[in-house]
């Protein structure tokens, strides 16, 4: 399973009529903490690799313009009290029976963040932390299925 943020592990365990999330509780899933211990996913606030940023839509420099006026477009048609939101609901995908279709369920609307690099977007703990996870070495096949995790530098 990929990363999941708080928000969604509480959302798919429970009450979820996800098959795969049956019989699963908030219990069942641990938080991977920058010093290396674990912790109960309720302990999101003390217990993270990285403060992840907000949700971000990035492009290519050439092309941000046109994305942008793009994106406030289909808010003003899609977004919660759009022209057209009865037709297709950018923040809401229950009718979908899903979640997170375009945006997650719970964005309430898009903004514009002045120009940045990515990296100040995100952020150089953020950057930090996803580049250690990706260069960690894979375990080996026997040791696929258990849970390891990688420690990122001080």
């Amino acid at each position: 399973m990929e990363g999941l943020d708080y928000f969604e592990v509480s959302c798919f365990v429970g009450n979820s009529r996800e098959e795969l999330a049956t019989g699963l509780n908030s219990s069942d899933f641990k938080l991977l903490c920058l010093n290396g211990t674990q912790a109960p996913v309720t302990d999101y606030k003390m217990c993270h690799l990285a403060q992840v940023p907000a949700q971000t839509v990035a492009s290519h420099v050439e092309t941000r313009g046109q994305v942008l006026q793009f994106l406030k477009d289909q808010q003003l048609k899609h977004g919660h009290g759009g022209s057209e939101e009865h037709q297709f609901a950018m923040f809401d995908s229950t009718k979908y029976h899903g979640r997170r279709l375009l945006f997650s369920d719970a964005t309430q609307c898009l903004i514009e963040v002045p120009t940045t690099s990515f990296i100040e977007q995100l952020g150089e703990g953020y950057i930090t932390a996803m580049e250690v996870l990706y260069t960690c070495e894979p375990p080996e096949f026997p040791e696929i299925y258990r849970l390891g995790h990688c420690q990122a530098p001080r």
